[in-house]
């Protein structure tokens, strides 16, 4: 399966729904080739629209799972406003294709390389192409963690 270099809205369409939209997001190795130590990535982009033509703003948020190299999972949040609008395009954070459709991929882009970033700066863990380097504590920690899984699964039911 090919994974979407788009992920596009109608801003028209989404005002009819209460609840937003959630769409999934797809990131490409290319994507994801930045993120050290990150095999995989597990997200979906939440759109919610206020206003009317010719001005919308949107809230986004994504939410997602970081799947490391080492089998470890982080789970991020990251969420911003953008506004369209549809009479100045240089006045919007973005950009129309010529079927009136906006591209949500590089948002989606930009909330996960600053949730990577985030994650990063409050890390215990050196993350290079090789290997991860992490604290006594932080192993022993990801230590009782992994035999506390092992530990539910195997629990007499």
């Amino acid at each position: 399966m090919k994974k979407l270099d788009h992920i596009y809205i109608d801003p028209i369409n989404l005002l009819h729904k209460k609840d937003g939209d959630v769409l999934p997001v797809e990131f490409t190795d290319k994507d994801l080739s930045i993120l050290k130590g990150v095999n995989k990535v597990e997200a979906e982009i939440d759109v919610h629209i206020s206003g009317a033509s010719p001005i919308y703003e949107l809230s986004i948020y994504l939410d997602g799972k970081f799947i490391f190299s080492d089998g470890r999972i982080e789970e991020f949040s990251d969420d911003c406003d953008c506004i369209i609008n549809e009479e100045d395009p240089s006045a919007s954070d973005i950009n129309c294709d010529k079927n009136r459709l906006y591209d949500l991929k590089p948002v989606a882009l930009a909330l996960l390389y600053d949730a990577y970033n985030s994650m990063m700066e409050n890390s215990e863990s050196i993350i290079t192409d090789d290997y991860i380097l992490v604290s006594e504590e932080e192993h022993q920690k990801r230590k009782s963690d992994l035999f506390a899984e092992y530990n539910k699964l195997h629990e007499d039911k």
